[in-house]
């Protein structure tokens, strides 16, 4: 599998698990520490997050990096 496909369900995993946490951008911005702005490009698969990202974002989803990172 090569890194834009990766990344690519990294996007599609982050914005399930939002979505089934019923989080908005904002609410997941908060947790994570991580903005808005940059939140909506990862999930719209404009920007590919450094590890520490993922980990922060993993971290108030309530998931592992592991977890997050899952391919399906």
């Amino acid at each position: 599998m090569v890194e834009s496909e990766i990344a690519d369900q990294l996007a599609e995993h982050v914005q399930k698990l939002r979505l089934e946490q019923k989080m908005t951008l904002e609410d997941l911005a908060e947790a994570s520490g991580v903005s808005r702005a940059m939140l909506s490009k990862i999930e719209r698969k404009e920007k590919n997050p450094t590890v520490g990202v993922v980990a922060k974002i993993a971290k108030a989803l309530g998931v592992t990096v592991k977890e997050l990172e899952a391919i399906e």
